[in-house]
């Protein structure tokens, strides 16, 4: 029998390797036509292992409605794959494995981060975080060729920092995620993480404004969109005054002023016509088309059915289209029920540390998905367990420590 001590050595090694390898580790292609492999996907075993030593019902008990709804929609999902005749397709399996994945380094995540020191390893990668996307940014000594081309396509490395004609252009830094919206996300995740108290220390305050330059640098519409609302939710929970937000907002103006004076045209063109922007049409067009065919199979929808996309050259660009036509409005349902049931627990406790975290995180995924797949990217998925495992690992804490 292992004693706690060691037990307590390797869950703790365990948390440090998903953490390290969710911000930090591309995904790997290992054979032609098969899904990537992510280290997250080697270490699976063992942290099932970890979840079966330590499994109660009070884990079920405090995340019950969370639960629940991962379940309904990996179910949702395996009809969807049967009555589609896709069960035999491996790629399509993988989204259901994905899911499966999905709850079980939830659960690692909250039978162990109690008894570790994260907050320290999330300052760690934070800063190894800002220098990849610095040395990205600057492309030291040949970086991208070298080390970003394994986490973006051939097409965003190639290309960066320069338009069709091969001239200088915008930067929007794709970063470990491997592309700039859901890099966003990434910072977004630390500036919830870092959001300051009204009265923090220097340090705190200056992390927190990097997350939000890196944030800016990525130059995602949606990912200011999500910023804006949770700096407004942020500055209310953490009862701002006028004067500390004034000073906030004047920073943030300040970073956004001089990524456009390095040259940054995107920036710009937020100001101008958004119905002109070729990105938006192309949305419109391509959610016009998934809708006429959601209307055809509403409820299971046609499984995840990656070749259709794939022989059409066509992205979803929204998760809510996407959960639709792959899983029918029973799937769409089940997606809501567990930002849902995430966002109103983690909501009620927002003045705690989890809970404001969770909340806000919540905030940023139901924003993005608008128009992105936020949680359909492994490293976005990972975090999100992170995030609410964190939580729901101190709802069951305090439940223990009131009975």
């Amino acid at each position: 029998m292992i004693n706690e001590k060691v037990q307590n050595g390797i869950s703790n090694a365990l948390l440090v390797a998903l953490l390290f390898s969710s911000f930090l580790l591309p995904s790997i292609q290992i054979f032609s036509g098969f899904p990537k492999i992510h280290l997250t996907d080697i270490l699976l075993p063992l942290f099932l292992i970890v979840v079966l030593m330590n499994f109660r019902l009070e884990i079920v008990s405090a995340a019950k409605g969370f639960l629940i709804a991962n379940c309904l929609l990996a179910f949702i999902a395996v009809i969807s794959l049967l009555i589609n005749h896709r069960l035999s397709v491996l790629r399509d399996d993988f989204e259901v494995m994905k899911m499966a994945k999905f709850i079980i380094v939830f659960l690692f995540v909250m039978v162990t981060v109690a008894k570790t020191d994260y907050m320290k390893m999330l300052r760690v990668i934070f800063v190894l975080v800002v220098i990849f996307n610095f040395m990205h940014y600057i492309n030291f000594l040949g970086f991208n060729q070298i080390v970003t081309k394994y986490y973006g396509s051939d097409v965003q490395v190639d290309t960066f920092g320069l338009n069709s004609l091969g001239q200088p252009d915008t930067k929007r830094i794709i970063g470990t995620v491997g592309n700039p919206n859901n890099n966003a996300i990434l910072f977004l995740f630390f500036v919830i993480f870092f959001f300051p108290e009204l009265k923090s220390t220097w340090k705190e305050r200056i992390y927190f404004l990097v997350a939000v330059f890196g944030l800016l640098a990525c130059q995602s519409r949606t990912g200011f969109i999500a910023f804006g609302i949770v700096f407004l939710f942020g500055s209310v929970i953490k009862k701002y005054n006028l004067k500390t937000a004034v000073l906030y907002l004047l920073s943030f103006v300040g970073m956004f002023v001089l990524l456009m004076l390095m040259g940054n045209i995107y920036l710009n063109s937020l100001a101008g016509n958004i119905m002109k922007q070729h990105s938006l049409r192309s949305r419109l067009e391509t959610w016009s088309m998934l809708w006429e065919m959601i209307k055809q199979k509403p409820l299971l929808g046609y499984s995840p059915f990656k070749d259709y996309f794939d022989n059409n050259h066509i992205y979803s660009e929204s998760e809510y289209f996407l959960h639709a036509w792959r899983y029918g409005f029973l799937g769409l349902g089940a997606y809501l029920m567990i930002l849902g049931s995430a966002f109103c627990a983690s909501f009620k406790e927002r003045f705690t540390k989890s809970g404001f975290f969770l909340s806000l995180f919540t905030i940023v995924i139901i924003v993005t998905a608008l128009t992105n797949n936020p949680l359909s990217d492994t490293l976005i998925y990972m975090m999100y367990a992170f995030c609410a495992g964190l939580f729901f690992s101190d709802k069951m804490k305090g439940r223990r420590i009131m009975s």
